[in-house]
């Protein structure tokens, strides 16, 4: 079993003007966490600069000593992330979401 360490150091992101992260210190030594939290507390702003997606405003990710924005093969060698992503098909007319809830709830 593989397990990464992951480090964030004073690690801060700004979405426009609006700060999703404020100098977060984190240390993750295992194979399996969970993040919890309100909705729009960071969660998924967090994944993605943890897989190297986003690049920080301020501060460092090493994901066994390794920076996944910088170092983007190295650091994917191992680290897979995937996003929630919406049981419906997105952009549907009313009409065609009504029959694709039709289709799948047998109606």
């Amino acid at each position: 079993m593989i397990v990464l360490k992951i480090q964030c150091k004073e690690l801060s992101f700004l979405f426009g003007e609006t700060l999703a992260l404020d100098s977060l210190n984190l240390n993750i030594d295992s194979n399996r966490i969970a993040l919890l939290g309100q909705n729009g507390s960071g969660k998924t702003t967090l994944l993605a600069l943890i897989s190297g997606l986003l690049s920080p405003t301020e501060g460092e990710i090493l994901i066994d000593g390794v920076s996944p924005y910088r170092e983007r093969e190295r650091s994917a060698e191992h680290l897979h992330s995937m996003f929630a992503v919406s049981r419906y098909p997105y952009r549907m007319l009313v009409k065609e979401f009504l029959q694709y809830l039709k289709s799948i709830r047998k109606i």
